[in-house]
Order: C-alpha cells, then sequence, then structure tokens
C-alpha cells in the first residue's frame, strides 16, 4: 500500500527479540507507520524460504498462535481507534497466528463502520486454520478456493457456487474467489441490493516465478481501488494486475506506482 502511494499504518504484535528489530527497520525503509506491541515471551513470525535457483525446496516457519490476552486485545482496538480519523481503508491481513481474535475484528470492525471506512480481509488457511466466519459485513473478502470451501463446509458444488455462498455467508458485497492458475471470480452485489453476475478474471501471469505476495499485492490493490470509487470489476482487474507483477519476480517485493502504470499503458 505504502509503495504504491498510500499513507500506510501497520498495527501488529511482536515479540521481544532481534527480529523485531529488523522489522522495525524495514518498515521505516518502506515509510510505514509500525505501531507494533512487544509482548513478552512471544516469538516474532519469521518465515524462511530455501532456495535452489528459484525452486522453493523448503519452508520453516517460526511463530506463536497463542491469544493474546485481554489487556492486549484491548491495546490493538485503542491503537486503531487512534488513528481511525485519518483512514480511508482497513486491512485485515489475517494469518491466523491468534492476534486478530473475533473480539479484536468485531472492535474493531464496528469502529471502522461508524467511522464509514472501507473494510476488506484475508484469512489465510494453509498449514493453518483460519476464520472466514469473523469477518462479516465487510466491503470485501478475498479467499482461495479451499479457504472458502473449508469455511462452507461444502466440497462438491462448483467455484460459482462457492464464491455466492460465501457472499451471502458473510454478508459481505463483494468476494473474490482465488483459484490460482485459474484467476479469480467476482461475486458482488449493488448497494441497492442488485445481484451483479459472477465474473471470471483469468491469471494475467501464465508463467509465475514466485506466488509469494500474491494474494497480499490482490487484496491491497482492490482494497485501495474501491476507496477510490473503483467498480468492483475495475478493482479486481488492478487486483489482478499487480498480482501478475507480484508473482513474475522472486521475492515478496512491494510493488513501484510506475511499475502498474508501466503495464496499464502498454
Amino acid at each position: 500500500c505504502q509503495s504504491l502511494g498510500a499513507d500506510t499504518t501497520l498495527i501488529t504484535v511482536m515479540g521481544k527479540d532481534e527480529i523485531s528489530s529488523w522489522s522495525k527497520r524495514s518498515a521505516e525503509d518502506y515509510g510505514v507507520k509500525l505501531k507494533a506491541q512487544l509482548v513478552e515471551g512471544r516469538q516474532t513470525t519469521l518465515k524462511q524460504r530455501y532456495l535452489s535457483g528459484s525452486q522453493v525446496l523448503l519452508r520453516v516457519s517460526h511463530l506463536s498462535q497463542n491469544l493474546l490476552d485481554e489487556d492486549q486485545e484491548k491495546l490493538i482496538v485503542e491503537q486503531f481507534r487512534k488513528i481511525c480519523d485519518k483512514l480511508d481503508v482497513l486491512i485485515f491481513s489475517d494469518f491466523s497466528y491468534g492476534v486478530l481474535s473475533p473480539w479484536v475484528v468485531a472492535n474493531i470492525s464496528k469502529i471502522a463502520s461508524e467511522k464509514g471506512i472501507l473494510v476488506s480481509a484475508d484469512s489465510q488457511s494453509s498449514s493453518q486454520m483460519g476464520d472466514l466466519s469473523k469477518y462479516c459485513n465487510l466491503n470485501l473478502i478475498t479467499a482461495t478456493e479451499h479457504e472458502a470451501r473449508v469455511e462452507l463446509k461444502d466440497y462438491s458444488s462448483g467455484v460459482a457456487v462457492i464464491a455466492e455462498k460465501l457472499r451471502l455467508s458473510l454478508k459481505s458485497e463483494s468476494v473474490f474467489l482465488k483459484m490460482g492458475p485459474d484467476g479469480i471470480l467476482i461475486s458482488s452485489q449493488e448497494s441497492n441490493g442488485k445481484i451483479i453476475e459472477t465474473e471470471k478474471i483469468d491469471a494475467l501471469n501464465k508463467m509465475p516465478v514466485d506466488n509469494s505476495g500474491a494474494g497480499d499485492s490482490m487484496l491491497a490493490v482492490a482494497s485501495m481501488a474501491l476507496a477510490c470509487d473503483a467498480t468492483i470489476q475495475e478493482a479486481a482487474l488492478l487486483g489482478s494486475l499487480v498480482a501478475a507483477i507480484q508473482v513474475g519476480r522472486l521475492g515478496n517485493v512491494p510493488i513501484e506506482v510506475d511499475s502498474v502504470s508501466k503495464i496499464i499503458h502498454s
């Protein structure tokens, strides 16, 4: 978000360790305002990948999935409350590591709703178990097909049905169902409640190098686009474009505005 022109604040939780010190320096280098609560005894999340050329041989994650205590959760909500008057967009980037509990999500979402802030979310379920049910009545949900099926407990319906069922279940304005190399499905409704016909956008990069950060890029750009009054189709296309840029290179590196503009105008 920051590298694409948004004034960005990250609220998160870290341990008191070397990785948190590195993270603070990195956030400063990127220009991101970091509000990190340091929790005694908690390990700062570290994901390591071992590569041979561009081929990932092994992934090792060092992390804590412990829930925060009541005071720590209240601090997260208060950190958001202090900056909410300056915000246009709230993005829940939930890796399911114990920070975004249902209570935290509900209270931050309530504040955002009262302030008229656009809200989007992604709750990951890969090696961990996410919980999309926390994210109700939001503007945008992005979820993989696997995450949607786990949430709905539906492993047989077609993808278009899954996308629509997820949107209705979460009472979300829009859902992007991410299908990897098959692109995304858009399930949405207009502000007057009229259902928009389900649409598909094919993956724009047929030769991906590294999938790291693709979903995060799509979530960030689509959310920002919607806040700038883009249609859901425009937001999905921009999100798909930025995801295509991200998977075309090695490593999860922030995307610059010039990279996007160059492709759009080429």
